[in-house]
């Protein structure tokens, strides 16, 4: 039965939306990310009559004759839809019935006008109209919707009541996908490899292991996923290989600007848009570097940089037929795994942060000399926090040996002064933990988080199953 996973958030606020119609919202994020499984799900949920639309092609001719057959499956009606302009009424008057209107993918109708004829429409016939509905505009050309509708003098800017971006899923909003893992190690190593898309994740089964997964869902012929990077690519941007050149310059990562254009060819001045992009499409982060304005970048999606690692390094052998090993080699998949393991262990460290009520002012990586510490966060409290993340089991003795390491670092930082007035505090992520010594230096201060404190907060995460009410 199909699932939604820990969308509460957006769940409420189409609930907003609702009770405040007529309303326009807009709902916008990356592919294969939730965004029309969430929409109608809620509408199911709350029993509302929903007409679902979507633009299937950018060329208003065929697009329009497209639509005009999923209204009348839709609604009954035969709408004749020569232009955009009947369209956009169309979308609005039916909204006006007291129903969801949804219009999926319209940025595709960008180019037709399609953002500047609904705002006609909805200035003319949506507003107060009664009893008034919700319609729901989504898409995942996120720069173009930005410019039709997020910024100023945008045609439909200011006309939403609700905007909603969706974001990938972290581990612990993800867990609920991975539960059936033989353990915590599994099932967050599934993870590392298929998260943190919503889509992926949901065609995992973890009784199938990692192995079983790999083979039924990249390797064998047909499989699902063994494309979908490029896909998503070839979909969304015009010179997919540059994007793609660039993600396989970001692995392994952080990496500066200067080793991208190294590693790619590409002018250095050149990058900042390309990777702009990628960070929209939730593909690539920027990780701000302390101190400075410099940042560096890392592939941020976990099945992209797994792909990135062990699929399209060895397409030649796809392309010939052949089929890699069902399991990547440690020198593959430990340093994946850790590398993802860092990333949520600093995204943990800084929610964790803000619900105890230290709110995180910044936070990213210090490079000074010869010196890097890969987790930083500063507070509001004066406070500075150190992540270590370590993909290990850490006996009393790793504890202690990587607090006088660390200690050995921050000394020779900026951070030294904070550290002598015992303003720093180290923590520790590990899949587990032995007794904890007591600090060698007696001023770095340091907490232990453990994998099964993660999965602990995850065995909470909501769950609605279609049909249930909520």
């Amino acid at each position: 039965m199909p699932v939604l996973v820990d969308r509460e958030e957006e769940l409420r606020a189409l609930d907003r939306a609702w009770e405040n119609r007529p309303c326009l919202a807009l709902v916008y994020g990356r592919r294969r990310i939730g965004k029309t499984f969430l929409i109608t799900t809620w509408a199911r949920l709350r029993r509302l009559p929903l007409i679902y639309l979507v633009a299937n092609y950018e060329d208003p001719a065929p697009a329009l004759r497209d639509l005009e057959e999923q209204l009348g499956s839709e609604t009954g009606l035969k709408p004749r839809l020569d232009t955009p302009r009947p369209l956009a009424e169309a979308l609005v008057k039916l909204s006006c019935r007291g129903q969801v209107v949804v219009l999926d993918e319209f940025q595709r109708l960008a180019n037709a006008g399609i953002a500047q004829l609904i705002q006609e429409a909805w200035d003319r016939w949506g507003r107060g109209c009664t009893p008034g509905g919700l319609l729901v505009l989504t898409g995942s050309a996120i720069g173009t919707i930005e410019r039709i509708a997020l910024q100023g003098g945008a045609p439909l800017y200011g006309r939403a009541c609700s905007q909603l971006r969706l974001g990938p899923l972290d581990f612990t909003r993800a867990y609920p996908f991975l539960r059936e893992a033989k353990d915590p190690v599994e099932a967050f190593t599934l993870y590392s490899i298929f998260g943190s898309s919503p889509h992926t994740l949901s065609l995992v089964d973890p009784k199938w292991g990692i192995e079983g997964n790999l083979r039924r869902l990249v390797l064998e012929t047909g499989a699902p996923l063994r494309e979908e990077p490029l896909r998503l690519l070839e979909s969304e941007l015009r010179e997919p290989s540059r994007y793609l050149a660039i993600l396989e310059a970001s692995v392994p990562g952080p990496v500066s600007v200067g080793k991208i254009s190294q590693r790619t060819g590409l002018p250095v001045t050149s990058i900042g848009p390309y990777a702009r992009r990628l960070e929209d499409m939730g593909l690539l982060a920027r990780v701000p570097l302390y101190g400075t304005r410099r940042s560096l970048y890392r592939v941020s999606d976990p099945y992209t940089a797994f792909w990135l690692r062990y699929v399209w390094s060895r397409w030649h052998l796809f392309e010939k037929g052949l089929t890699p090993p069902p399991h990547p080699g440690p020198d593959e998949i430990v340093p994946h795994i850790s590398q993802v393991w860092q990333a949520e262990a600093l995204g943990h460290a800084v929610n964790q942060l803000h619900t105890r009520g230290e709110e995180p002012r910044w936070w990213g990586a210090l490079i000074h000399k010869n010196i890097e510490l890969d987790g930083l966060i500063a507070t509001n409290t004066g406070r500075t926090y150190v992540v270590e993340a370590k993909w290990a089991q850490l006996g009393p003795a790793d504890v202690a040996s990587l607090l006088r390491s660390t200690a050995s670092k921050i000394n020779g930082t900026p951070l030294r002064r904070e550290l002598e007035q015992g303003r720093v505090t180290l923590l520790i992520y590990a899949i587990e933990a032995g007794e904890h010594p007591t600090p060698p230096t007696g001023r770095l201060a340091y907490e232990i988080v453990e994998l099964h404190d993660i999965i602990e907060k995850a065995q909470s995460t909501p769950i609605h199953r279609l049909g249930e009410g909520v």
